[in-house]
């Protein structure tokens, strides 16, 4: 049977990859309004800037999780990205890109501490389970 720390990453991650889901759409949707104003090509930059950012610091983020922590580093990178919602309330052009850029530079933190995170909370003939329903 799964720990409790296992256990609990796993609906975490469900809850996480649900609501990011659905912030994906209905956010860039509505940025995409005419009362909102914002121009597909913005979108567009605004994605990718969050995209590239996180392929540049995969292995930096590797470095950092085994320096502080697995924990520290979902931690700050769940963090991240909830602050990052500031999006909704300043709609201006500058925060929006910055604020895409922080959450793929920080949030990606997070991302690369799953593995090692599982690792520690599981024993060895739970992780294939562990792991396959973490995979998305």
């Amino acid at each position: 049977m799964l720990s409790r720390n296992a256990k609990l990453y796993l609906v975490a991650t469900v809850v996480q990859g649900l609501s990011f889901g659905i912030w994906g759409v209905i956010f860039y949707l509505y940025l995409n309004l005419p009362e909102v104003g914002f121009e597909m090509d913005f979108i567009g930059n605004m994605f990718s800037a969050g995209a590239i950012a996180t392929g540049l610091v995969a292995l930096p983020a590797g470095l950092l999780c085994e320096r502080i922590g697995p924990k520290k580093s979902l931690i700050i990178g769940l963090t991240v990205n909830f602050i990052s919602l500031i999006q909704i309330v300043a709609l201006q052009p500058t925060i929006l890109l910055l604020a895409s850029l922080v959450s793929g530079l920080i949030g990606t933190v997070g991302w690369v501490a799953s593995a090692p995170f599982m690792m520690e909370n599981s024993k060895r003939e739970e992780r294939t389970y562990l792991f396959s329903f973490n995979w998305p």
